[in-house]
């Protein structure tokens, strides 16, 4: 037979007004903003660090033609951060594929987020990205060889 725990859980509004205090060890769960705390006996809830939910990760080709795409994230509220990066489909510049890379210019490149959604767009005009090299330097990217990924971490 299978043993199940169940974890104390709750919006996070209920969490935030009751502000209860985890017992040593005790999880509690934000079901709105998909965030676990796990209680130390003397803190209250509004005092705890979370544990964020997992980030979300929109995909797109980097190419020289205008792209937007967007995709809902889930995350219950407005993401607390967004970042930029290359991800490298064939190898150069010292880069292996697979390989993350942050744009050191991003011109014509525009992410954003609202409580629902990730946006990415670029512009035709941006014919290249200038990537920072493994062993110091800069380089201009062959786009079609690279994707652009929008990470957005939760709150």
């Amino acid at each position: 037979m299978a043993n199940i725990i169940r974890l104390r859980r709750d919006s996070g509004v209920n969490l935030s007004s009751v502000n209860p205090i985890l017992q040593d060890g005790e999880l509690a769960y934000d079901e709105t903003r998909k965030l676990l705390k796990i209680g130390n006996g003397v803190n209250n809830w509004n005092q705890l660090v979370g544990l964020a939910g997992a980030a979300v990760i929109l995909k797109m080709p980097l190419t020289s033609t205008a792209l937007q795409t967007s995709m809902a994230h889930g995350m219950g509220g407005r993401p607390l951060s967004l970042e930029i990066y290359a991800e490298c489909k064939v190898a150069a510049l010292g880069y292996s594929v697979g390989d993350l890379a942050r744009p050191t210019t991003t011109a014509n490149i525009c992410v954003s987020a609202d409580s629902t959604n990730l946006y990415i767009s670029k512009s035709a005009s941006n014919s290249s990205v200038v990537l920072l090299l493994k062993g110091g330097g800069t380089g201009t990217v062959v786009l079609a060889s690279w994707d652009l990924i929008l990470v957005a971490k939760p709150l």
